[in-house]
């Protein structure tokens, strides 16, 4: 028999759970595309792979609105890509998440070559960052 009840097994007998208390890092993928093309690069990002749509603040609002109904701590928030920079709302999103009190920290991984404007510079500013 399939899996059908989050609080039964097949058998009648009570699931085991284990509540979710924190997280220690929850990682956005800002999209595909990026600035450069790595040989080594696990997702084949590049110029023109635009496979994964760019990152939105309405994309995951959900999981923060999660994290703050259900009080979890979050050690950090990690962007990959792609590369971030290249995402235009990624400054907005950055300044956005550090009103959340229970982020400790936001770290976004970039390859470091392209140059942040405007809201994206100042979104850096912070410590938190």
């Amino acid at each position: 028999m399939k899996f059908k009840n989050s609080l039964f097994t097949a058998n009648g007998e009570h699931r085991a759970v284990v509540e979710l208390t924190s997280l220690q890092t929850l990682w956005f993928n800002t999209g595909s595309l990026c600035n450069i093309t790595c040989e080594n690069c696990y997702m084949e990002s590049s110029p023109t792979n635009d496979r994964l749509a760019y990152l939105t603040i309405a994309d995951i609002e959900y999981y923060l609105t999660e994290i703050e109904e259900e009080f979890l701590k979050v050690e950090e928030i990690g962007f990959t890509g792609g590369e971030p920079f290249m995402n235009k709302e990624i400054g907005k999103i950055i300044n956005n998440l550090k009103n959340y009190k229970n982020v400790s920290q936001i770290v976004v991984y970039t390859n470091g070559t392209i140059l942040p404007k405007g809201n994206n510079l100042d979104a850096l500013k912070d410590p938190k960052i």
